[in-house]
């Protein structure tokens, strides 16, 4: 016999730094939004499992204010062509992409490969990453991890023979700040252009209407921000799980750590809406307080009690901002799932999702002993019937 040893390949690049994120508090596409903003990046590319998944990823991206291009097989030949070129001359910043799309793109800028739907086996994950950190150049590779997927997550460390580094998103301070960061470099790279027009309009505006230059100039700031909110609001606590099962019961919920006075506060002026996600939609209080929170910019004590069933929640949310708060959650996603929210009719008892039209949406208890199975034919009344006297002499008997 002829022993013969051959040096494993190495998998993974040394310069490709290889992150994880455990997906909670924030639902992944408000996730992958905030990790864009915080991260310094060039060109990204993101992985997802389905054609259809590319173009909602990127088309959220897109209403964020991110330059992004969807890539999947269905697209045509030229078409995708065209976005790879648009990324590698910089005129795009970010592609969702498929595993059957990405195969053979070579673009050296890509900075950041992130893995929004983990991959299930190894080598697709090793083609994935392989994209970032060409020719001599650094690149991060990121995870994001649902619980149920943390199998994956150390087979995948396995078969790469490290562990991955964790990744903690960053907080709306530090988002808030970088965008103040990008607003004055925007600042300093308009200065350096010939400007002399534009000064020229604002100081005959100045004059004719008589107001004070900071009033332009913030006037302006708002024009170039497109009139929308410039900063997030502060993140909402973080909930640990004993209290995400303290939400789940109304019984336990009373001994949360919220005071009886801050529960009474909350709950005026309260008001119970329904939305389309649930159990088993993989949703948390936690995604649910966090997509509200972020997407309405409402505070999360202004977050009343949630309720998740298995095809829905019930969750308690101010009714004088409900004009606002339909407007900003209508389109609003956890889970994957679009929310649908609208005003609960307390019609929730019937909604059970079994189907059943017991009284009270329940389904029919099932009896702990099951029914003997009839008898039929000459053996259907051959059954004796004993009182327990006599079932004791029949034991003695025996």
């Amino acid at each position: 016999p002829v022993e013969i040893k051959i040096e494993a390949k190495q998998l993974t690049a040394d310069t490709v730094r290889q992150r994880w994120w455990l997906v909670r508090g924030f639902d992944k596409r408000t996730a992958l939004v905030r990790l864009l903003e915080g991260e310094d990046t060039d060109g990204v590319l993101v992985f997802v499992r389905t054609k259809s998944d590319t173009v909602k990823v990127s088309d959220f991206l897109a209403n964020k204010g991110l330059q992004s291009a969807p890539l999947n097989g269905d697209m045509p030949q030229n078409q995708r062509e065209q976005t790879v070129e648009r990324l590698r001359k910089g005129k795009l910043d970010i592609v969702v992409a498929t595993d059957v799309a990405a195969r053979g793109l070579d673009v050296q800028r890509i900075s950041h490969v992130i893995n929004y739907d983990i991959p299930f086996d190894s080598e697709s994950y090793v083609h994935r990453i392989g994209r970032t950190g060409r020719a001599g150049r650094t690149g991060d590779a990121i995870l994001f991890v649902n619980r149920s997927e943390m199998h994956l997550l150390r087979n995948l460390q396995r078969h790469a023979g490290s562990e991955f580094e964790t990744l903690e998103l960053p907080d709306a301070e530090a988002i808030n700040q970088k965008r103040v960061q990008r607003f004055e470099s925007q600042i300093t790279r308009s200065l350096e252009k010939d400007i002399e027009f534009h000064k020229y309009m604002v100081m005959e505006y100045i004059r004719e209407n008589d107001v004070d230059i900071e009033e332009v100039a913030g006037a302006l700031a708002y024009m170039a921000q497109g009139g929308k909110g410039f900063l997030l609001p502060p993140d909402p606590p973080e909930v640990s799980e004993p209290v995400e099962k303290a939400l789940l019961n109304k019984k336990s919920r009373k001994k949360s750590a919220a005071t009886r006075e801050d529960r009474e506060a909350l709950d005026k002026g309260l008001v119970t809406y329904r939305i389309e996600v649930g159990r088993r939609h993989g949703a948390n209080p936690s995604q649910i307080v966090g997509a509200i929170a972020n997407e309405a910019q409402i505070h999360s004590r202004r977050i009343g009690r949630i309720k998740i069933f298995t095809d829905f929640s019930l969750v308690d949310l101010p009714q004088a901002q409900e004009n606002e708060l339909m407007k900003a959650l209508s389109k609003t996603e956890v889970s994957g799932q679009p929310l649908n929210m609208r005003r609960d009719t307390g019609g929730a008892a019937n909604s059970y999702s079994g189907g059943f039209k017991e009284k009270g949406g329940r389904p029919p208890r099932r009896s702990k002993v099951p029914p003997l199975p009839k008898r039929h034919g000459k053996f259907a009344d051959s059954r004796p019937v004993r009182s327990k006297k006599k079932k004791k002499q029949h034991r003695k008997g025996f």
